[in-house]
C-alpha cells in the first residue's frame, strides 16, 4: 500500500479532486467569448473540406495560426461534435494533468512527495485557476503548459543526468508549445534563468547555447505580432501622443503591482481588472498592499539568493518570467485576466510550499534545542521535519488546521467562481456585479438577458452602458444589435448615428476595405459591417430601398458571403425594377458561395422579372434543392409554379 502510495497516490488524489471539484463545468454550456469562434461557429471545424487538413491548420484565425490547438478542437469534434460536455471534459483533463506534471517537476527540486503533491494540489485548486479550467477557450492554455512542463521537466534530467534523450525531448515539446500558444517564446529565458541558478556555466555560453530556442522564439513573437498587428487585433498603445503612452505605463506598472495580490487574497478576482483611470488606481488600497506585497517578495528572493537558497530564487523568477508577457509590457495579451496567471502561478505556490515546510519543521515547541539556528526556509537544507517525528505538537497541528483551512476556502471559492461560466446570462452578471463601473460588461450582460427576452432589464442595462463608455465602439457596435434583437428600430437608428460619429473619433477618415478583418467582430473593418449592414437593414423596413441599396453595397464590399445583407440589398434592387444589377450580384454571390440557396433564388427572382423564365426555372430548383428551411421552400416553390405557369401561358 505504501508503495502505490508513493508510485500512484497522490496523482490519484489529484485525478479524483479535480473531478469531484471541476466536474461539475462538464454540465455547462459555452460562453460568448472565444468559444463560438474557436469551435462552436469555427467554419474551418466544422468544414474540414478533403485535401485542405494543412488549410485548416495553418489557417490564420481569431489573430494567431494555432495548428495544433486547432488539431485538437478538430479531434474533439470528431468525437463529440459541438456537445459542450465533451470539450469541457477534454480541457478539465489537461488540467489535472499539469498539476500531475508540477508534482513530477517538482521532483527535481523538492524531495519530500508530501511537498511536492501539497504543491500540485494547490496549483489544481487555486482559485486563480477557476477561469481556465471552466473556459472552452482556454485549452490553449492547459495545452500550451503541459507542454511547457514536459519540456522543463525533460531538461532538468538531461541537465542534471546526462540524459541525452532530454535534449531532444524539451526540444520537441518546446516547438508543440509553440504551434497550441505564441505565449510560451518565453521558455528559452527559463532555460537560461535554470542554467545561471544552478550550473556554474558562464552566462554568455550560457545563453549563446540556447541559439535554437532564441531563433524558434523570435520568429514565432514576429510571426504573432505580425498577424495581431496586421488585423488591428492588438494591446499596444495606439496614437494619443506622450501622454496616452504615460497613463498606459503607468496602467501597466499598476497592473503588474495588483496581480501578486489577487494570489494571496483570491476573494475578490477582479481586484486586478485593466484601470480605466489609471492615476486613482496609483492610490487605490489594492495598488499600495500590492506594491508592499512586492516589496516582501524582493527582500525574501534577495534574502534566498544571499542565504544560497537556489530553489526559492529560480522559483522567484518563475513567476516574474512566466508573467512577463501577460504584464502588458509586450503587447501580447489584455492585462487584467487571471488566467494568464495560470502557469505563473507555480513560483509563489512552491515558495509557499517552502515556507510551510519550514515552519512544520520548526514549531514544535519541545524539539527548538535541537533545531540548528542555521536552517530554514532560505536554505536548501533544512533540518528533518515532522513528517518524520512519531509526536505532533500543537503548534504542528495548528499549521495542519490552516493549510487544510485554506484549501477549504479554495474550493469553495473555486465553486462559487465555477457558477459564473455555466451560461452567458451568469457569466456577464457576475462580470456586472465585479466590475459595476464596466460599459462594456454591460452591454454584452444587456445581450444575454435580450436573448432570454428579458427586454426591460436589456435595455436598462443598455443605457448604463451607454452612460458609462459614451465613447467605446465595442460599446456603441452591442448597443445597436441589442436594439435590434429587441426590435427598437428608432433607438437602434439613434444609437446608428452616435456610433458612427465614435467611429470617426476613434479612427478617424478610414478605408474600411483596406483594414484585415482579425475574426473577433473588435476592429475597424467589422464595425463599419455593423454600421452599413444596420443602416441598410433599417432603410429595407422602413422602405427606403434606394439607401437600403447603398448602405448593402458598402457593407457586402466588406463581407462580401454575408447572405443576410446580400438578401436585403438584392430584394431592394427588385423592388427598384433593377434586375441586370441583381444578376451581377447573384453570379458574384454563387461563385463566392455555390451551395448557399440565396444567391440561385436571387438568380431565379431576377430572371422572372425579365422574363426569361427558362433560365429562371433552373435557378428555382437549384435553390429548392440547396433550402433546408421549410418555410422558405415553400415560399420557393410557390415562386417556381407561378413563373411556370407564365411560361405554359407564353
Amino acid at each position: 500500500m505504501k508503495r502505490f502510495i508513493e508510485k500512484l497516490g497522490y496523482p490519484l488524489i489529484l485525478l479524483v479532486t479535480g473531478l469531484i471539484v471541476f466536474g461539475v463545468v462538464m454540465t455547462y454550456g459555452h460562453i460568448s467569448i472565444d468559444d463560438p469562434a474557436y469551435v462552436f461557429n469555427n467554419p474551418y471545424l466544422r468544414n474540414p473540406a478533403s485535401g485542405h487538413i494543412l488549410r485548416f491548420l495553418f489557417q490564420p484565425y481569431a489573430n494567431m495560426i494555432r495548428p495544433l490547438d486547432s488539431l485538437a478542437y478538430l479531434l474533439e469534434y470528431k468525437l463529440w461534435g459541438l456537445s459542450p460536455a465533451g470539450y469541457h471534459l477534454a480541457n478539465l483533463l489537461m488540467h489535472i494533468t499539469d498539476a500531475v506534471l508540477v508534482f513530477v517537476l517538482l521532483g527535481a527540486f523538492i524531495e519530500e512527495r508530501f511537498y511536492r503533491f501539497l504543491a500540485a494540489l494547490i496549483f489544481l485548486l487555486h482559485p486563480v485557476q477557476a477561469e481556465t479550467a471552466a473556459w472552452i477557450s482556454e485549452q490553449k492554455s492547459t495545452l500550451s503548459t503541459l507542454f511547457l512542463l514536459l519540456a522543463m521537466t525533460a531538461y532538468i534530467r538531461f541537465r542534471r543526468k546526462q540524459w541525452p534523450a532530454g535534449a531532444w525531448i524539451t526540444m520537441l515539446c518546446f516547438v508543440a508549445g509553440l504551434l497550441v500558444k505564441p505565449n510560451i517564446v518565453i521558455f528559452p529565458v527559463l532555460l537560461v534563468w535554470y542554467d545561471f541558478i544552478f550550473t556554474d556555466e558562464p552566462l554568455v555560453k550560457n545563453i549563446r547555447e540556447k541559439y535554437s530556442y532564441w531563433i524558434l522564439s523570435l520568429g514565432t513573437g514576429m510571426l504573432y505580432l505580425f498577424y495581431v498587428h496586421k488585423t488591428g487585433f492588438t494591446t499596444a498603445p495606439s496614437g494619443g501622443g506622450l501622454y496616452t503612452h504615460v497613463l498606459t505605463t503607468i496602467s501597466t506598472i499598476a497592473g503588474i503591482a495588483q496581480y501578486p495580490l489577487a494570489l494571496v487574497f483570491p476573494f475578490y478576482i477582479h481586484m486586478v481588472a485593466y484601470p480605466d483611470h489609471p492615476v486613482t488606481a496609483l492610490l487605490s488600497v489594492q495598488f499600495l498592499s500590492s506594491v508592499l506585497f512586492l516589496i516582501v517578495i524582493a527582500v525574501l528572493a534577495y534574502t534566498a539568493y544571499k542565504k544560497g537558497n537556489r530553489i526559492a530564487v529560480f522559483f522567484t523568477g518563475w513567476y516574474y518570467i512566466n508573467f512577463m508577457l501577460a504584464s502588458g509590457i509586450f503587447p501580447m495579451a489584455y492585462q487584467g485576466a487571471v488566467r494568464y496567471l495560470y502557469t505563473p502561478v507555480i513560483g509563489p505556490i512552491v515558495l509557499f510550499v517552502l515556507g510551510i515546510r519550514w515552519l512544520a519543521r520548526n514549531v514544535a515547541a519541545a524539539d527548538a534545542s535541537a533545531v540548528p539556528e542555521q536552517a530554514g526556509v532560505l536554505t536548501d537544507d533544512p533540518p528533518p521535519g515532522f513528517m518524520h517525528r512519531k509526536g505532533r505538537t500543537t503548534a504542528q497541528v495548528a499549521l495542519a488546521g490552516a493549510v487544510i483551512l485554506i484549501l477549504g476556502s479554495y474550493i469553495a471559492l473555486d465553486r462559487v467562481s465555477l457558477r459564473a461560466w455555466k451560461d452567458d446570462l451568469a457569466f456577464w452578471k457576475y462580470q456586472v456585479w465585479s466590475q459595476p463601473e464596466n460599459g462594456r460588461d454591460r452591454v454584452f450582460f444587456a445581450d444575454a438577458l435580450a436573448d432570454a427576452d428579458a427586454f426591460v432589464p436589456a435595455v436598462e442595462q443598455v443605457q448604463k452602458a451607454a452612460a458609462l463608455s459614451p465613447g467605446d465602439p465595442v460599446v456603441w457596435s452591442e448597443i445597436v444589435s441589442v436594439y435590434y434583437r429587441i426590435g427598437m428600430y428608432d433607438a437602434a437608428r439613434i444609437a446608428l448615428v452616435h456610433f458612427k460619429d465614435v467611429l470617426l473619433a476613434n479612427y478617424g477618415p478610414v478605408d474600411p476595405a483596406a483594414v484585415p478583418n482579425s475574426g473577433t467582430g473588435y476592429d475597424v473593418r467589422s464595425y463599419y459591417f455593423l454600421l452599413y449592414s444596420s443602416f441598410a437593414d433599417l432603410a429595407f423596413r422602413t422602405s427606403e430601398y434606394e439607401a437600403a441599396v447603398h448602405n448593402g453595397r458598402k457593407a457586402l464590399a466588406l463581407q462580401p458571403g454575408n447572405e443576410h445583407v446580400f438578401a436585403l440589398t438584392t430584394d431592394s434592387l427588385l423592388r427598384e425594377h433593377k434586375p441586370d444589377e441583381v444578376l451581377r450580384l447573384a453570379h458574384a454571390f454563387i461563385k463566392l458561395k455555390p451551395d448557399a440557396w440565396t444567391g440561385y433564388l436571387m438568380e431565379g427572382l431576377a430572371y422572372g422579372q425579365m422574363d426569361n423564365l427558362g433560365s429562371a426555372l433552373p435557378a428555382m430548383d437549384k435553390a429548392i434543392a440547396l433550402c433546408r428551411d421549410n418555410l422558405r421552400r415553400a415560399y420557393m416553390i410557390q415562386k417556381r409554379q407561378e413563373m411556370y405557369d407564365r411560361l405554359k401561358r407564353h
